[in-house]
């Protein structure tokens, strides 16, 4: 990422020195003439910049949801389907059918779990 940013950086400010330099000149100057050439050249040279830096951040925009693919899935599939769990678990009656399957369980397994009742 910080190969992108720092790529990112260096074409901004190519970006800027290919118009700014010229309208400086033109403000202590006071003159707005430019050459045909000078012109074409300052466009080529601006609209390579920008479709360089829109490249760029569209290969930025591609890496960061790449990597963060697994965090997408869990906010857009598991989430979801957590949240009828979730929200049941405020029912008193689901509440405690689940700490008797709990507590059943625990004790055919022979382990034994101290369940804490809940101030409900």
């Amino acid at each position: 990422m910080y190969f992108f940013l720092s790529n990112l950086s260096f074409i901004d400010i190519c970006l800027t020195s290919t118009t700014i330099p010229k309208m400086l000149m033109s403000i202590q100057t006071r003159s707005n003439v430019i050459t045909y050439a000078g012109c074409i050249t300052q466009m080529f040279f601006f609209l390579f910049f920008v479709t360089l830096d829109d490249f760029l951040l569209t290969v930025m925009a591609y890496d960061s949801s790449h990597s963060s693919a697994t965090a997408s899935v869990m906010y857009t599939v598991v989430t979801p389907m957590l949240n009828p769990f979730i929200y049941s678990l405020r029912n008193k009656d689901v509440k405690r059918a689940l700490r008797s399957f709990l507590w059943k369980k625990t004790i055919k397994g022979s382990t034994f779990l101290i369940l804490k009742k809940c101030a409900c």
